[in-house]
C-alpha cells in the first residue's frame, strides 16, 4: 500500500493538472465537525458502493482520523483495482501539519458523548439504588444491556438519540 505525506498531498490537491479524488472515509458526523476542505466524504462502511465512481480516478487519496481505517479501506479498493493512496496519520496529521481544514471541531464525538452518558447513567442508577430505592439499579441494567445490544449489532439507540441534540446539528 502506497503511504503520501500531509504536505506532498496539499501539494498534488493544489495541483492543476490532477485526476484524483480525496476520500475521507470518517463517518459524516465527524466529516461534518472538521474535514480537508478538499475532501468528499463516503464512510468507510459505505465505500463498497462507491468503488465504480472511484474507479474514475487516476489516483484515490484516502484519510480518516488517525490512519487505520484509511488502511483498511484502502486493502479494500485495491482489491477492486482502484490505484488509491493513503495519508500517513491521517487528519491529525494534516492539522499537526498546519494545514487548512474546515469546521470548528468543538463538539465531543458521539462515541464520546455515548459513553458519558451511558457512564453518568450507570453512576446515577448504583447511587440512587443505594440512596433511594434499590429499583434504581434497574436504570443501570438497562444501560448495560443497551450497550451489549449496541456491541452486538452496531445500532446504538443512545448515539442516534444524541444525534438528534440540538448541539450535533
Amino acid at each position: 500500500m502506497e503511504n503520501i505525506s500531509s504536505k506532498k498531498l496539499n501539494e498534488l490537491l493544489h495541483d492543476d493538472d490532477h485526476d484524483e479524488i480525496l476520500v475521507d472515509v470518517r463517518e459524516p458526523a465527524e466529516y461534518k465537525d472538521r474535514a480537508i476542505p478538499e475532501a468528499e466524504n463516503i464512510p468507510a462502511g459505505e465505500i463498497g458502493s462507491a468503488v465504480d465512481q472511484l474507479k474514475k480516478y487516476g489516483t484515490v487519496y484516502v484519510h480518516c482520523a488517525s490512519g487505520m481505517r484509511s488502511k483498511k479501506v484502502c486493502e479494500i479498493l485495491e482489491s477492486q483495482g482502484v490505484h488509491v493512496v493513503n495519508l500517513e496519520g491521517g487528519l491529525s496529521a494534516w492539522q499537526h501539519s498546519g494545514l487548512a481544514v474546515k469546521g470548528n471541531g468543538n463538539r465531543l464525538p458521539i462515541i464520546r458523548q455515548v459513553m458519558l452518558v451511558a457512564g453518568l447513567l450507570i453512576l446515577l442508577g448504583v447511587l440512587f439504588a443505594y440512596f433511594v430505592h434499590p429499583y434504581w439499579v434497574i436504570l443501570s441494567a438497562l444501560v448495560g444491556a443497551g450497550l451489549t445490544f449496541s456491541g452486538a449489532t452496531g445500532y446504538c439507540l443512545l448515539a442516534y438519540l444524541l444525534e438528534l441534540m440540538p448541539w450535533n446539528k
